[in-house]
């Protein structure tokens, strides 16, 4: 999927939005995706508006330039002063799924076709990955998402969003460690204000001996992206992401739920037509 199929001069095509909405109330997609989903518009919708002259093929931009068309701001350590990705890239105008956890070369071959990396929905550590490139080779940024009612960035909220990143980073099937190194960032959606922080978090010393140390932001609720301060259509945008939010896991109508085929993609771990046994 990629951000220019929705822009119009780097604002979202509402029309497409709307037709994906729809596709999403016809049952194409599974509802533990959706957050997902809208998740990864929000990154690409960054990514695209960094991008100058829209007119141009995309390709590696500045990470800071990225950060900034996401949250307002360039700064991703906690002291502005010490910022180790001042002169490092990201490239990413679509996603691809892999089947198993990303190692170096799949994410170095990633950075260099433009695409970030969903993760298998058996890594339960985190759930895409951007990769990024440093001075000293490349590096990622691991994203995990909580589409949860009334998130609120509780210590245990954060904890339990580093712990997933840590086991994220441990987890990569890599024979050193990533030289560009490492971000966290955690995305809840369905919270109860907006709310942007950042912490520099260390990971538990992994098989390799080593102690990780890694920027990690927290970022809750749709009101603080950039976009919404930015874009002319922001309010139609957050309208209807807000209305899918708040609908989910309700997003089918009953009519539409009682198609077999429907079911069957909505309930991939069903039994007969909607005998629903415990989803993973």
């Amino acid at each position: 999927m990629s951000p220019r199929v929705f822009y119009q001069t780097r604002v979202p095509d509402l029309d497409a939005l709307r037709s994906w909405e729809s596709c999403l109330a016809s049952g194409s997609v599974n509802p533990g995706d959706v957050g997902e989903q809208i998740s990864i518009l929000v990154l690409l919708f960054a990514f695209d508006d960094a991008c100058q002259p829209l007119n141009e093929l995309s390709g590696p931009i500045s990470f800071l330039a990225f950060w900034t068309a996401l949250f307002g701001t360039d700064r991703i350590m906690p002291d502005n002063n010490d910022n180790p990705l001042t002169d490092s890239s990201v490239f990413f105008n679509h996603f691809i799924r892999v089947s198993a956890p990303p190692s170096q070369a799949v994410i170095e071959d990633s950075y260099r076709r433009g695409a970030a990396i969903f993760v298998p929905a058996f890594y339960e550590r985190a759930d895409a990955l951007i990769p990024f490139k440093t001075p000293n080779g490349i590096g990622a940024i691991l994203v995990q998402v909580k589409n949860r009612q009334d998130d609120k960035l509780t210590s245990k909220l954060k904890e339990s969003l580093k712990g997933s990143i840590k086991d994220g980073i441990e987890a990569l099937p890599l024979e050193e460690e990533l030289p560009g190194g490492y971000v966290g960032m955690g995305i809840c959606l369905r919270c109860v204000e907006g709310t942007l922080e950042y912490e520099v978090s260390h990971a538990r010393p992994t098989v390799r001996g080593k102690r990780l140390p890694f920027p990690m932001v927290h970022a809750l609720w749709l009101d603080v992206y950039e976009w919404n301060r930015q874009w002319p259509t922001a309010g139609g945008v957050s309208a209807l992401l807000n209305r899918i939010l708040k609908s989910w896991p309700h997003l089918y109508p009953e009519g539409i739920l009682k198609d077999p085929d429907v079911r069957r993609l909505i309930y991939p771990f069903s039994l007969d037509d909607g005998q629903d046994q415990d989803q993973h």
